[in-house]
């Protein structure tokens, strides 16, 4: 038996198939189990592929010892087996042997079996003879059988003299005491039946303690009216099997030993009994010999069509053929819960990718399992409260009108309510019986249409409690409509052993009611059939297009807008919905009164919707649950069309078991840092990926170490050249501070010749912008590049060049502009070392000159003359307060209009914006970066990761100066630039000569909303939501902002557009 496991370990190659296959009882459970070395056998049995037995009860004997010797490490699906140690699929099944009925038919038609037969007849002289052929052996019964006809013939005399009972005893293990112990007292028993019931010309037994030929053998089986076989424990018998085919022109009867192997196939035809059961075999006796004709030869029909289709040759070719098949089975037909896939470990790099992937996406699916991933297993039987970050982490996640958060949970609603009650979130209760989409205002549904029958629960509540309290350290947690015996923190090899006795007494009380029992991650749990997570999916995949299409809004015939359908409604429409849902899941009685009709207009009302771009789905769920990872990972997968594509969904499992989850992590100690990161991505409108991450898997973590901080960009420059490769790169650099260090006074941060020529250089091989707080024309006059897009103003005035067309999102803010520079220079002009600068759409206040004991008056005045402005707004930079226009416009928003353009010379290339910046309103560039798979670099000491949403980070404008060289130099290894198409010129001169009339048009308000000024932007075929933003329509004053494109552009203006007016 340990030959399979010592095979496997020579060889353990996936082509190497192991078959063994057992010819003798298996014995139950509670025998087994007293073996010394009973989990040893065990496991050098499944070490084969295919294990197979006689009948199915003695596999059924096997895999229970299995299951409660041990434990999880085998996990059992009705016939098959998964080792969770070796990662291998066993199949357990059952290859009845029989025998060649072709071998003794021919010899019956021997002339020398025929003479054999005929002396027979004569010796026995009309006598009715009763056959009994067995090995001498304790498991046979022999015993048993002397005494049954002894007691046959006490009760009825009559047949003394008529009737003889030929027992053949083959000798074996004669030199064993036991056996030798068996002989005499069988030799007894003949002597005292003999003596008893024989005379001196007869005997009723005749007993032979020897060897028999085949052809005597044969001649025997045919001349007997009646073979009994008493076998007190016998893997098949194929005595019976030989009789019946030698018994075609006689048709005996089969007296059969109900505890013997061929008694489930043969049962049918022969008299069964229980060989412990004298009287029974007694009247079998009697009964055999006074059986009629008719029923004799309807018995042998049976028993003849029996041995002749499972034959020995049958046998051989189902277990090779089995054994052979096993190689498209093994690891993929098995339930998905037991994939034979090792999640890999989440490491930072694939922690970055997902949080990329995040701020990129725009409708995602955020599942989280709730014990031991949200809350510890410890909490959990304390009640605790959930950790206050995690709890902040799934508010502002689920404040995220892009996201559908989903925690879903083996526990009671009334649990979920009280740790999750109060967040917007989706709750899905008991493995998905029950749901709720939406905050606690919303009420609970059941996935049933009617209330459950839960009556079987009474029937196993003392069996869980008998354990529970003979088990220490364990609990029973009696639920709605299931109940879950947790031994987390029990003993483990005692706990496990009274888990597999759990699970066999349930199985048995439980056998007829619509119920499943499993043994997993130490509990055993009881649920309705056919309930599980993977299934819920579904549903809320199904869900989630009915909220989005209840969310859109609509209008009526007066243009109003009016809101969603009302509530009776939307039950309405759900209750339609979920009857739809259970009748495709359930296809029983109930569900199948829902009319096709009903069920097609339920898909008619089924909205268009896009299916997701972001998948996440984090827990601990137990082995039956983890259908949701294979159905989330699964290509084939029924909803996939619903689902992100498979690069954009992330399934990771809370623990290192094995899993159809593609990442795992240890403990919910993982989580928490990874769902804070999450969070930190969520904060910002856009989703930015936080640096805290790191590429490297062997970055040790903030809990080792401290504060995790961002890594050297020209140390990494490999992994960003690695991650540019074959992609058009473009580059967005802010001036002071990170091309040039920052100085005393604004106008003394003048641009090194040095410095110029890099940034020259880089526009020559790549799209470059200059992003800055300062003016356009300053920007350009320290620059002196014509080759490059300027972004001034932080970003609200851009342009190309000293180009005539340019990008003036806030003129009508210039106004209030001036008045606050007016009052602030009236406040602070008497302050030393006080600089109020004026970028045209902003204010810089410097006060970097100023001392510590005046910089509070500096701050009070800017407060006070914003507190008077609401239309305008602050920002902190190094040393300086930004006050600017109090619209959704930035540097980040400056970036993503910008590559709208720069992507139309580069059409079919994928863009990789890197923005270099030193400021915190660099942080707004940062932040966008994600969703246009791009880098951010900061300029400065080495920052902690949750200081800044950049990606990597240099020291000083020197380094930015290094490392724009080396981009320059791997130039040839992007793609290069192509020839961008050439622009319609201005025919007129710059903005400031136009008419005055002219420029109040463009500064002016439309409709008493902000005009965002011109601007210039090629045509495209698909625009952006950004783009479309910025499209008006053709009519009243916007028709005059056409012709104002014919004067500036003339006839080239048709290849243009302006922005829309856009309110405040």
């Amino acid at each position: 038996m340990l030959v399979p496991s010592m095979l496997r370990e020579i060889n353990d190659s996936a082509d190497l198939k192991i078959g063994w296959f057992l010819h003798t009882p298996f014995p139950s459970s509670e025998i087994y189990r007293t073996l010394p070395k009973r989990k040893e056998i065990l496991r050098g049995v499944i070490g084969a592929d295919l294990i197979g037995f006689q009948i199915y009860d003695y596999g059924r004997h096997f895999m229970s010892a299995v299951s409660r010797l041990l434990g999880t490490e085998v996990t059992q699906d009705n016939k098959y087996m998964f080792d969770t140690v070796n990662r291998r699929t066993i199949l357990v099944d059952a290859f009845p042997i029989g025998i060649d009925p072709n071998q003794w038919n021919d010899a019956l038609c021997m002339p020398d079996v025929k003479d054999m037969i005929i002396n027979l007849q004569r010796r026995f002289d009309g006598k009715r003879i009763i056959l009994g052929l067995d090995r001498l052996d304790y498991v046979k019964g022999i015993p048993h059988k002397l005494l049954a006809m002894e007691h046959f013939l006490d009760c009825h005399p009559e047949w003394v003299g008529k009737v003889v009972l030929v027992q053949i005893a083959v000798p074996s293990r004669g030199s064993i005491n036991g056996y030798r112990q068996l002989a005499d007292q069988v030799h007894k028993l003949v002597g005292r039946i003999n003596g008893k019931h024989g005379t001196l010309e007869d005997v009723p037994i005749h007993y032979l303690d020897q060897h028999i030929e085949h052809d005597r053998l044969a001649a025997m089986y045919a001349l007997a009216d009646v073979a009994l076989v008493t076998s007190l424990r016998d893997g098949m018998n194929l005595v019976s099997f030989e009789y019946v085919a030698c018994q075609e022109e006689t048709c005996g009867v089969l007296i059969l030993s109900e505890l013997a192997g061929a008694a489930q196939g043969l049962g049918a035809g022969a008299l069964l009994v229980n060989p412990f059961n004298i009287d029974e075999m007694s009247t079998a006796i009697f009964d055999g010999l006074n059986m009629p004709k008719g029923e004799r030869e309807e018995r042998h029909e049976y028993l003849h069509q029996y041995i002749s289709k499972y034959t020995a040759q049958n046998w051989a070719n189902n277990f090779l053929s089995e054994l052979k098949n096993l190689k498209d089975f093994n690891g993929e037909e098995f339930d998905a819960a037991e994939s034979d896939q090792e999640p890999i470990p989440l490491n930072p790099t694939i922690q970055r990718q997902i949080l990329r992937d995040y701020r990129k996406g725009t409708k995602r699916l955020l599942i989280f399992g709730m014990v031991d991933c949200l809350l510890s297993f410890q909490d959990f039987r304390a009640r605790g409260m959930l950790d206050e970050d995690t709890h902040e982490a799934l508010r502002i996640l689920s404040d995220d009108p892009r996201n559908t958060v989903v925690v879903m949970s083996g526990r009671e609603r009334a649990v979920l309510d009280g740790f999750l009650g109060m967040l917007p979130v989706w709750l899905v209760a008991e493995n998905g019986l029950f749901y709720r989409f939406g905050g606690r205002e919303m009420e609970w549904q059941a996935l049933e249409d009617e209330e459950l029958d839960t009556t079987w629960a009474d029937s196993v509540k003392p069996v869980f409690k008998y354990f529970e309290e003979r088990t220490p350290n364990t609990f029973l947690e009696v639920k709605e409509c299931s109940i879950t015996w947790h031994y987390k923190e029990a003993e483990e090899g005692f706990a496990e052993l009274q888990a597999s006795d759990l699970t066999m007494h349930v199985e048995k009380v439980l056998s007829n009611v619509p119920v499943e029992v499993s043994m997993h991650q130490h509990k055993v749990e009881v649920r309705p059939h056919g309930i599980s997570k993977g299934d819920m999916l579904e549903f809320i995949l199904e869900e989630i297009g009915y909220h989005v299409a209840g969310a859109v809004e609509v209008r009526d015939d007066s243009g109003r807008e009016d809101e969603a359908p009302t509530t009776t409604s939307d039950d309405a429409r759900r209750k339609q919905r979920l009857q739809s849902y259970l009748g495709r899941k359930k296809h029983d009685a109930e569900a199948a009164l829902i009319t096709q009709q009903e069920e097609a207009m339920s898909v008619a009302s089924a909205p268009d919707l896009d299916p997701l771009d972001f998948v996440l789905c984090i827990g601990n769920f137990a082995a039956r649950d983890d259908e949701i990872f294979a159905n989330l990972t699964n290509e084939d997968y029924e909803y996939r069309h619903k689902l992100a594509p498979l690069e954009k969904t992330y399934c990771i499992k809370v623990s290192h078991i094995h899993s159809p989850a593609q990442y795992s992590v240890p403990s919910i100690d993982d989580v928490d840092p990874f769902l804070a990161n999450l969070a930190n991505v969520a904060k910002s409108s856009e989703g930015v990926v936080s640096a805290a991450v790191s590429d490297s898997e062997d970055q040790p973590t903030e809990s080792e170490t401290g504060p995790i901080v961002l890594e050297n960009a020209l140390e990494k420059f490999q992994e960003i050249r690695d991650f540019c490769s074959q992609k058009q790169v473009a580059f967005f650099l802010d001036y002071d501070g990170t091309l040039t260090p920052i100085v005393s006074s604004p106008e003394l941060a003048t641009l090194s010749e040095e410095a110029r020529e890099v940034v020259r250089n880089l526009a020559q091989k790549f799209p470059t912008a200059i992003v800055t707080g300062r003016t356009k024309a300053t920007a350009h006059g320290f620059v002196q590049i014509d080759d490059l897009w300027y972004a001034g103003s932080h970003g609200f005035d851009i342009g190309r060049g000293l180009s005539d067309f340019g990008y003036s999102v806030a003129s009508s803010y210039q106004p209030a502009l001036l008045e606050a520079q007016e009052e602030l220079q009236k406040r602070l002009g008497e302050i030393s070392g006080m600089l109020i600068e004026d970028n045209t759409f902003s204010i810089s206040v410097h006060y970097r000159n100023v001392s510590e004991t005046d910089r509070p008056v500096v701050e009070a005045a800017v407060m006070e003359v914003l507190s008077t402005r609401p239309m305008l707004r602050k920002t902190d930079g190094k040393m300086v307060y930004e006050l600017r226009p109090s619209v959704d416009w930035h540097k980040g928003k400056a970036v993503e209009w910008l590559l709208e353009v720069i992507t139309d010379d580069f059409p079919n290339m994928e863009i990789v914006p890197i923005y270099i910046g030193d400021d915190v309103t660099d942080e707004d560039a940062f932040r966008v970066l994600g969703p246009l798979g791009g880098i951010g670099i900061f300029v400065g000491d080495q920052p902690n990761a949750g200081d800044t949403e950049a990606t990597y980070y240099v020291e000083d404008p020197f380094q930015v100066k290094e490392l724009l060289n080396k981009f320059v130099e791997m130039a040839p290894l992007c793609t290069k630039r192509n020839t961008p198409p050439q622009r319609a010129k201005s025919a007129t001169s710059s903005p400031q000569t136009l008419p005055s009339d002219v420029l109040m048009l463009k500064k002016g308000l439309v409709n008493d909303s902000l005009t965002l000024g011109s601007a210039v932007i090629p045509t495209k075929a698909s625009r952006s939501p950004l783009l479309k933003s910025f499209e008006p329509p053709r009519s009243g004053k916007n028709a005059t902002a056409d012709a104002l494109d014919e004067l500036l552009l003339g006839p080239a203006a048709d290849s243009f557009h302006r922005p829309p007016a856009q309110p405040r």
